[in-house]
Protein backbone atom coordinates (compact mmCIF):
# COMPACT_ATOMS: atom_id res chain seq x y z
CA UNK A 1 0.00 0.00 0.00
CA UNK A 2 1.23 3.53 -1.00
CA UNK A 3 2.12 6.00 1.58
CA UNK A 4 3.15 9.17 0.35
CA UNK A 5 2.38 12.38 2.75
CA UNK A 6 -1.51 10.88 2.72
CA UNK A 7 -4.04 10.82 5.32
CA UNK A 8 -6.23 7.30 6.02
CA UNK A 9 -9.34 8.55 6.49
CA UNK A 10 -12.87 6.18 7.46
CA UNK A 11 -14.81 5.66 4.70
CA UNK A 12 -18.17 2.98 3.89
CA UNK A 13 -15.45 0.35 2.42
CA UNK A 14 -15.08 -3.23 4.10
CA UNK A 15 -12.07 -1.97 5.63
CA UNK A 16 -13.31 1.47 6.57
CA UNK A 17 -9.95 3.23 5.42
CA UNK A 18 -9.13 4.89 2.42
CA UNK A 19 -6.10 6.43 1.47
CA UNK A 20 -6.10 10.67 0.79
CA UNK A 21 -2.74 12.08 -1.40
CA UNK A 22 -1.30 15.54 -0.29
CA UNK A 23 -0.52 17.03 2.82
CA UNK A 24 -1.57 16.64 6.06
CA UNK A 25 -3.62 18.76 7.30
CA UNK A 26 -4.54 19.72 10.82
CA UNK A 27 -8.30 20.71 9.49
CA UNK A 28 -8.85 17.78 7.87
CA UNK A 29 -7.54 15.12 10.19
CA UNK A 30 -9.80 17.09 12.61
CA UNK A 31 -12.82 16.27 10.83
CA UNK A 32 -12.33 12.64 10.39
CA UNK A 33 -12.14 12.27 14.01
CA UNK A 34 -15.70 14.01 14.50
CA UNK A 35 -16.88 12.05 11.29
CA UNK A 36 -15.73 8.96 12.87
CA UNK A 37 -17.47 9.95 16.37
CA UNK A 38 -20.21 10.73 14.43
CA UNK A 39 -20.62 6.94 12.82
CA UNK A 40 -20.36 5.09 16.10
CA UNK A 41 -23.33 5.93 17.38
CA UNK A 42 -25.75 4.95 14.27
CA UNK A 43 -23.81 1.85 14.23
CA UNK A 44 -24.64 0.85 17.49
CA UNK A 45 -28.35 1.55 17.00
CA UNK A 46 -28.35 -0.89 14.36
CA UNK A 47 -27.58 -3.51 16.60
CA UNK A 48 -29.54 -2.74 18.89
CA UNK A 49 -32.33 -2.81 16.63
CA UNK A 50 -30.93 -5.82 14.39
CA UNK A 51 -30.30 -8.12 17.72
CA UNK A 52 -33.65 -7.17 19.63
CA UNK A 53 -35.30 -9.31 22.34
CA UNK A 54 -39.09 -11.06 21.12
CA UNK A 55 -41.83 -11.43 23.56
CA UNK A 56 -41.16 -15.19 23.37
CA UNK A 57 -37.60 -15.31 23.88
CA UNK A 58 -38.26 -13.02 27.06
CA UNK A 59 -40.32 -14.95 28.43
CA UNK A 60 -37.98 -18.29 27.89
CA UNK A 61 -35.65 -16.46 29.66
CA UNK A 62 -38.01 -16.01 32.45
CA UNK A 63 -39.04 -19.39 32.95
CA UNK A 64 -35.21 -20.36 32.38
CA UNK A 65 -34.27 -17.99 35.49
CA UNK A 66 -37.38 -19.61 37.77
CA UNK A 67 -36.12 -22.62 36.93
CA UNK A 68 -32.40 -22.04 38.05
CA UNK A 69 -33.70 -20.05 41.04
CA UNK A 70 -35.62 -23.37 42.33
CA UNK A 71 -33.08 -26.13 41.36
CA UNK A 72 -30.23 -24.13 42.86
CA UNK A 73 -32.13 -22.53 45.49
CA UNK A 74 -30.71 -18.89 45.14
CA UNK A 75 -32.76 -16.08 46.59
CA UNK A 76 -34.97 -14.45 44.04
CA UNK A 77 -33.09 -11.01 44.41
CA UNK A 78 -30.61 -12.88 42.24
CA UNK A 79 -32.31 -12.01 38.97
CA UNK A 80 -31.38 -8.30 39.89
CA UNK A 81 -28.09 -8.83 41.15
CA UNK A 82 -25.56 -6.97 39.24
CA UNK A 83 -23.65 -9.77 38.41
CA UNK A 84 -26.37 -11.53 36.96
CA UNK A 85 -27.33 -8.31 35.10
CA UNK A 86 -24.28 -8.13 33.62
CA UNK A 87 -23.77 -11.53 32.28
CA UNK A 88 -27.43 -10.84 30.36
CA UNK A 89 -25.86 -7.97 29.02
CA UNK A 90 -23.56 -10.41 27.03
CA UNK A 91 -26.00 -13.41 26.28
CA UNK A 92 -28.99 -11.07 25.50
CA UNK A 93 -28.05 -7.14 25.61
CA UNK A 94 -31.77 -6.20 25.23
CA UNK A 95 -33.06 -8.51 28.10
CA UNK A 96 -35.21 -6.56 30.47
CA UNK A 97 -35.18 -8.40 33.86
CA UNK A 98 -37.68 -9.56 35.73
CA UNK A 99 -39.50 -8.03 38.56
CA UNK A 100 -38.81 -9.58 41.73
CA UNK A 101 -42.59 -10.11 42.24
CA UNK A 102 -43.27 -11.48 38.72
CA UNK A 103 -40.48 -14.11 39.50
CA UNK A 104 -42.18 -14.84 42.25
CA UNK A 105 -45.24 -15.67 40.81
CA UNK A 106 -43.60 -17.72 38.24
CA UNK A 107 -41.95 -19.90 40.83
CA UNK A 108 -45.53 -20.59 42.47
CA UNK A 109 -46.51 -21.79 38.79
CA UNK A 110 -43.73 -23.80 38.45
CA UNK A 111 -43.82 -25.41 41.59
CA UNK A 112 -47.71 -26.10 41.30
CA UNK A 113 -46.38 -27.92 38.06
CA UNK A 114 -43.80 -29.90 40.04
CA UNK A 115 -46.30 -30.97 42.52
CA UNK A 116 -48.76 -32.01 40.36
CA UNK A 117 -46.11 -34.50 38.69
CA UNK A 118 -45.29 -35.78 41.91
CA UNK A 119 -48.77 -36.67 42.79
CA UNK A 120 -49.46 -38.39 39.55
CA UNK A 121 -46.50 -40.50 40.24
CA UNK A 122 -46.91 -41.68 43.83
CA UNK A 123 -50.44 -42.59 42.88
CA UNK A 124 -49.12 -44.82 39.72
CA UNK A 125 -47.09 -46.59 42.25
CA UNK A 126 -48.57 -49.78 43.95
CA UNK A 127 -46.05 -49.45 47.45
CA UNK A 128 -44.08 -46.35 48.85
CA UNK A 129 -41.06 -46.52 51.03
CA UNK A 130 -40.99 -43.22 53.27
CA UNK A 131 -37.86 -42.23 54.94
CA UNK A 132 -37.66 -39.15 57.96
CA UNK A 133 -34.99 -37.71 58.99
CA UNK A 134 -34.57 -35.55 62.03
CA UNK A 135 -32.22 -32.18 61.80
CA UNK A 136 -31.71 -29.38 63.53
CA UNK A 137 -30.56 -25.70 62.49
CA UNK A 138 -27.33 -23.51 62.88
CA UNK A 139 -29.73 -21.72 65.54
CA UNK A 140 -30.88 -25.68 66.72
CA UNK A 141 -34.08 -24.88 65.49
CA UNK A 142 -35.25 -28.82 65.09
CA UNK A 143 -36.88 -30.08 61.92
CA UNK A 144 -37.79 -33.41 60.42
CA UNK A 145 -37.75 -33.99 56.48
CA UNK A 146 -40.13 -36.80 54.80
CA UNK A 147 -39.32 -38.66 51.33
CA UNK A 148 -40.94 -40.65 49.51
CA UNK A 149 -39.17 -43.54 47.98
CA UNK A 150 -40.82 -45.29 44.45
CA UNK A 151 -40.00 -47.86 42.02
CA UNK A 152 -42.15 -47.84 38.47
CA UNK A 153 -42.79 -50.67 36.23
CA UNK A 154 -39.86 -49.60 34.40
CA UNK A 155 -37.84 -50.14 37.68
CA UNK A 156 -36.70 -47.10 37.42
CA UNK A 157 -35.86 -45.97 41.13
CA UNK A 158 -37.07 -41.79 42.02
CA UNK A 159 -37.22 -40.32 45.02
CA UNK A 160 -39.09 -36.83 46.39
CA UNK A 161 -38.61 -34.68 49.71
CA UNK A 162 -42.57 -34.44 50.62
CA UNK A 163 -42.39 -32.21 53.46
CA UNK A 164 -39.76 -30.40 55.82
CA UNK A 165 -41.67 -29.13 59.04
CA UNK A 166 -40.50 -27.31 62.47
CA UNK A 167 -40.80 -29.89 64.90
CA UNK A 168 -40.66 -28.67 68.33
CA UNK A 169 -41.59 -31.25 70.44
CA UNK A 170 -40.15 -34.53 71.56
CA UNK A 171 -39.09 -37.17 68.38
CA UNK A 172 -40.91 -39.96 70.13
CA UNK A 173 -43.16 -42.61 67.88
CA UNK A 174 -46.16 -41.09 68.49
CA UNK A 175 -45.15 -37.45 67.71
CA UNK A 176 -43.26 -39.06 64.52
CA UNK A 177 -46.59 -40.40 63.89
CA UNK A 178 -48.75 -37.30 63.67
CA UNK A 179 -45.96 -35.60 60.88
CA UNK A 180 -46.06 -38.53 59.01
CA UNK A 181 -50.08 -38.89 58.57
CA UNK A 182 -50.28 -34.56 58.52
CA UNK A 183 -47.94 -35.38 55.20
CA UNK A 184 -49.61 -38.45 54.01
CA UNK A 185 -52.99 -36.74 53.97
CA UNK A 186 -51.33 -33.58 51.82
CA UNK A 187 -49.93 -35.65 49.55
CA UNK A 188 -52.85 -37.65 49.49
CA UNK A 189 -50.57 -41.05 49.84
CA UNK A 190 -52.54 -44.63 51.26
CA UNK A 191 -50.92 -45.12 54.29
CA UNK A 192 -51.74 -48.83 53.86
CA UNK A 193 -49.39 -48.73 50.80
CA UNK A 194 -46.38 -47.65 52.38
CA UNK A 195 -43.83 -48.12 54.87
CA UNK A 196 -41.42 -45.83 56.72
CA UNK A 197 -37.74 -46.08 58.15
CA UNK A 198 -36.43 -43.24 60.42
CA UNK A 199 -32.60 -41.85 60.01
CA UNK A 200 -30.74 -41.11 63.03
Amino acid sequence: MRRQNSLYLPTDDSDGISEVEGPVNSNVEHKSLVSRKRKIPNVLKVQKSKFACSNERRELIHESLAKLISMNQLPISFCSSIGFKNCMAVVEPNYKVCKQEAMKARINRLKKLVETKIRGNLHQTKSIVCTTDGWSSLSQDSYITVTAHTIDLHWNVSSYTLSTHEMEERHTAENLAIQLGNTFNEWEVNSSHSCCHRQC
